[in-house]
């Protein structure tokens, strides 16, 4: 299994700390989610609602721990997450060799 380094922007990092501490979501581990874009390419999101699988590969950050599952683990090695807010709300960005996907909040 390959190494995966996770980022996490300031922005990003408040943003979870607000949803974790404020009982919107459960604290504990955050899922890197992957599924099929509109346009027929990759979306990344995050879960934060998730349970551990056996075959999870667990990175662990400062503050939170990120589920990557088998399925994404072959299509990530570094992710950068950020969150910007603008007047349609506020979204994750998540930053992958593969491009980057919105995950909106």
């Amino acid at each position: 299994m390959q190494m995966i380094d996770i980022k996490i922007t300031k922005a990003a990092e408040e943003k979870i700390h607000d949803l974790t501490t404020s009982g919107e979501v459960e604290q504990g581990t955050i899922r890197v989610a992957t599924g099929c874009a509109a346009c027929g390419g990759l979306s990344f999101a995050l879960d934060f609602n998730t349970k551990k699988k056996p075959d999870d590969a667990l990175v662990p950050h400062d503050k939170w721990e990120f589920a990557v599952g088998r399925e994404v683990q072959e299509l990530v090695e570094n992710i950068t997450i950020d969150y910007v807010e603008n007047e349609f709300g506020g979204n994750f960005i998540i930053e992958t060799a593969y491009g980057t996907s919105a995950c909106w909040w």
